[in-house]
């Protein structure tokens, strides 16, 4: 699989269109030369144009010389590296839609919908602040393949748990967000309750590290609540770990 880096190395080492001037620009001076050689060969070595003669007939066999080759040699080229160009601007859309470890929605998403969320069509609106407790602790000491198999199961309990409307985000190193539109209170913390048993069920039969997550949820009824709802739901979140750790501490003080 190629890496970001080779990826866009391809793109610009393999991809002529800024680098081959020539291969489009050449074809059409031949073209001309050409068709202008042709037209004097056959009509008796005419010192004007045959357009400027009003030759029909002339003209017409001057403008498929010409066309031909450019169409052939430089338009066909060219459209097909635009299509190529186009694809890749796909890829890359895609890329920066989607986190490449986990296949949730990124940040750059989230904050799309988010805009879209704001338009009002969709109240009330809950979010989920979730983060995974330990990752940090789980990179440093098992590492960051023991790390990142974490986050990827992580982000599958997550998604099996929502709906097919929600938007799942991971929005940085171990924390995600969820948008729920239409979503009221009760229902959202239905939803907690469900990401609670799944994560149950899945550390149950899971070989690797338990996943423990905080969370932390707020739902706006209004478009100008909205903005305060995800500052509170990020609070709850760090209200619920920093409870977590002080019940911790005290169990196993250091």
């Amino acid at each position: 699989m190629k890496s970001k880096n080779d990826f866009n190395k391809e793109t610009i080492e393999d991809k002529p269109i800024t680098s081959s001037i020539w291969r489009y620009a050449l074809p059409p001076f031949i073209a001309v030369f050409l068709g202008e050689l042709f037209i004097n060969f056959f009509v008796g070595f005419s010192p004007k144009h045959a357009i400027l003669q009003n030759d029909a007939i002339e003209a017409i066999i001057l403008i498929i010389l010409i066309f031909f080759p450019i169409y052939i040699f430089t338009i066909r080229p060219l459209l097909s590296e635009l299509k190529d160009h186009k694809n890749i601007i796909e890829k890359f859309k895609i890329l920066s839609l989607r986190d490449s470890l986990t296949g949730l929605y990124s940040r750059h998403f989230y904050n799309d919908e988010l805009s879209r969320l704001k338009q009002g069509r969709h109240l009330p609106i809950s979010i989920i602040y979730i983060d995974i407790d330990g990752l940090n602790r789980v990179n440093n000491t098992l590492g960051h393949a023991q790390g990142d198999k974490l986050l990827i199961d992580a982000s599958r309990i997550l998604k099996n748990a929502t709906r097919a409307d929600d938007t799942v985000s991971r929005i940085g190193g171990d924390e995600f967000v969820i948008l729920l539109p239409e979503t009221d209170s009760p229902t959202a913390a239905q939803i907690q309750e469900r990401i609670k048993t799944s994560l149950i069920e899945h550390n149950k039969v899971s070989q690797h590290k338990p996943i423990s997550f905080s969370m932390g949820a707020a739902t706006a009824h209004k478009i100008e609540q909205l903005d305060k709802s995800i500052h509170l739901a990020d609070k709850n979140m760090y209200s619920e770990k920093k409870a977590k750790k002080e019940k911790a501490d005290k169990v196993d003080p250091i």
